[in-house]
């Protein structure tokens, strides 16, 4: 959310971007362009389009299974652009996993509910447990917990 306030930032959209969710969390839907894409290797295309293009301090895409090859070009121009290439995803592939600079696994821990049972309760909010378990420039092992909504 944060960088659309400072700056451009770019979506590569498999599908499961939900962009009222983006508004609701912060983003400036006005400055993120969106990109949707219907395979993995347009995902990385559209990657490599939006890190040479120098105007997206952010791209967000989803984890794709790509050869090695690509991740590593991927990484280049995002560090020789001074960008920032966020992949998220359930899995990190093993090719991602030694290319990406930080890995950080985050687990629901507890989800809150409206006072109501049954089928109309509503979701309330939730907790979720944060884990570095990668990073380049620090040890690994920190972690967080963030609380969204009604505690």
């Amino acid at each position: 959310a944060a960088q659309t306030h400072r700056g451009l930032a770019a979506a590569i959209d498999d599908g499961t971007l939900y962009p009222p969710g983006l508004a609701a969390a912060g983003v400036r839907l006005e400055r993120l362009l969106v990109m949707p894409v219907n395979d993995p290797l347009g995902a990385v295309r559209a990657a490599d389009i939006l890190l040479r293009s120098h105007a997206f301090g952010m791209t967000l895409m989803p984890v794709v299974s790509a050869k090695a090859a690509l991740w590593a070009r991927l990484a280049s121009l995002t560090h020789h652009g001074g960008a920032l290439l966020l992949a998220l995803g359930d899995q990190a592939t093993n090719e991602l996993g030694y290319f990406s600079s930080v890995r950080v696994h985050f687990q629901i821990a507890n989800v809150h509910w409206t006072d109501r049972f049954g089928p109309f309760a509503q979701l309330a909010g939730y907790e979720i447990h944060a884990e570095v378990i990668k990073n380049k420039r620090a040890a690994p092992g920190c972690g967080a917990d963030i609380s969204v909504g009604a505690a």
